[in-house]
């Protein structure tokens, strides 16, 4: 019996961990030959990608072209505008729109440049638009266009990421320009950004700006500090530091370069099943579930967030520990083999609440407001345990 069931949990282990990457390849998308450059998740999680040939949407079965009679060009950037149809940019080709497939570009002499590398919209509606010349603005029939001349540090627009206190900011070669309603301001290597060639730029749960470069790993800026994640910081496990995009989860950090990881919970996770593919990624999104789906040279990929286990060490180490009781009103009372130190509580987007040494093993949590938590605990080995918790 003992010989039986541990074969039933080894394939049951199998068989969740092969589905944790579901994969659609070049065949998926008509042609072998096709590059994938792009992915977008819309309003109602419908998803599109943006190739070498054409915008493609998944039905949930199977991707289907929306662009029939001709060929646009390479699709690099996709976004959705406040009529809910989907803008995306072609290199050397503009903006286009799915509505009616008008286009906005150079030729209409609204565009300074039609090399499209990003699109985001705000929450006026209005279209940003990444070029290799400027950065442009699509807001109805009207086309403003920055540049070195008029605010933009640097020319090459690589991202942008749009705040919620109306922040956007702005990624060139030469740093981050940051703008708000007419106003100007910079964070390049002399602020205390690692390199000034940035690449990725995304919020966390704190409000805390991480700086994706293409030479030197990622800075995280909390308006006043600067922790810096790369091959050089002994504190880091990053795979790469040249970073092509980021995406904040609600709990954690998505970062694509050579290969996929993700920072939770102050632990970096490098997921070696996709490295085993090399597909080269390139950009990243989310749906209403949960799960994140990449864009490569040659698939596009989707992160199953159901497969995932709820802690990172293994279960036979996992129930050495109890969490009692739970629900609680003051305390959290640990028994068991426990040779953990500090503990980290957080809310559940994934917001340090406040750290604590554990005493007597118990940990205090009368300082908390009601509601769910996570706790990590990290041994002396590196090995989390996160539970959730509930304060009463």
């Amino acid at each position: 019996m003992k010989i039986k069931l541990t074969f039933i949990l080894l394939v049951i282990s199998f068989l969740a961990n092969s589905q944790r990457f579901i994969k659609y390849d070049r065949k998926d998308f008509t042609s072998s030959t096709v590059n994938i450059y792009s992915v977008f998740v819309d309003k109602n999680d419908n998803v599109y990608a943006g190739t070498s040939h054409q915008l493609f949407r998944f039905n949930g079965l199977k991707w289907d072209s929306l662009i029939t009679n001709y060929s646009v060009g390479s699709v690099h950037a996709i976004t959705q505008d406040k009529t809910d149809s989907i803008r995306f940019g072609v290199i050397n080709n503009g903006v286009y729109s799915t509505l009616d497939m008008t286009s906005v570009n150079r030729t209409s002499k609204r565009l300074l440049n039609n090399w499209v590398n990003v699109l985001k919209t705000d929450a006026q509606g209005k279209i940003w638009v990444g070029t290799n010349g400027a950065v442009s603005v699509i807001d109805g029939e009207t086309v403003t266009n920055y540049t070195s001349e008029n605010g933009l540090k640097g020319s090459g627009v690589n991202t942008i990421k749009i705040a919620s206190n109306g922040n956007v900011y702005i990624g060139t070669e030469a740093g981050v320009s940051i703008y708000n309603n007419g106003n100007w301001s910079y964070l390049t290597v002399d602020s205390g950004l690692v390199s000034n060639n940035v690449k990725a730029i995304e919020i966390d749960g704190n409000g805390h700006l991480w700086i994706g470069t293409y030479d030197k790993g990622i800075s995280k800026y909390d308006g006043k500090n600067w922790v810096v994640y790369n091959n050089a910081n002994t504190n880091s496990s990053l795979f790469t530091d040249e970073i092509k995009d980021l995406l904040w989860d609600g709990t954690s950090m998505w970062v694509v370069g050579f290969n996929l990881a993700k920072f939770s919970f102050n632990t970096w996770t490098l997921y070696n099943s996709y490295s085993k593919d090399p597909v080269f990624p390139q950009k990243l999104a989310s749906d209403s579930k949960g799960n994140i789906w990449i864009s490569s040279l040659t698939a596009i990929t989707m992160y199953n967030k159901s497969s995932e286990t709820p802690n990172s060490v293994s279960p036979a180490i996992e129930n050495l520990i109890t969490f009692y009781p739970n629900p609680t009103k003051d305390n959290i009372c640990l028994s068991g083999a426990i040779d953990n130190e500090v503990i980290d509580i957080y809310t559940m987007t994934g917001t340090l609440v406040f750290s604590s040494q554990i005493k007597d093993n118990k940990i205090d949590l009368t300082r908390l407001n009601r509601g769910s938590y996570f706790i990590s605990l990290k041994n002396k080995k590196g090995k989390s345990i996160i539970k959730q918790i509930i304060k009463e």
